[in-house]
């Protein structure tokens, strides 16, 4: 057998030492360059790209809110105002059809003509029987 001189195993020892610290340096400068690019990208990406955008799951506003009901019912031909848009009382917001509301003033003047004129044959005849003259 050989003998082991302690200066052998000493030097052995620091060799080991030494090349396990290099590659214990070069795996914790590979770690911190990883995270250094990584955390420089989010920084980008959040700074110069996702900035953009607003998104939220939960929010909540104090803006005053209004129920709009109209006083009659119809097709809506136009509106006059966009989302979110403020209104002041009065205003028109939104325009409605009004070819049915024609047509029944049209239809109702066309039944008291017709009422009318049904009337005053009425009083014909009634004078008419009145006076005798009669059919």
């Amino acid at each position: 057998m050989t003998a082991m001189k302690p200066e052998v195993l000493d030097a052995a020892n620091a060799a080991l030492d030494r090349s396990a610290k290099l590659r214990r340096k070069r795996l914790l400068l590979g770690l911190g360059a990883a995270v250094l690019t990584v955390g420089t990208g989010c920084y980008f990406y959040e700074h110069l790209y996702a900035s953009k955008f607003v998104s939220t799951d939960n929010a909540y506003t104090a803006a005053e809110t209004a129920q709009v009901t109209p006083a009659i019912g119809g097709i809506v031909r136009e509106v006059r105002v966009t989302d979110t848009q403020q209104v002041k009382r009065g205003q028109i917001v939104v325009v409605l059809d009004d070819t049915d509301a024609l047509l029944a003033v049209d239809s109702r003047a066309h039944r008291q003509d017709w009422l009318g004129a049904a009337g005053g044959l009425r009083r014909c005849a009634s004078i008419d029987a009145r006076s005798g003259q009669g059919a």
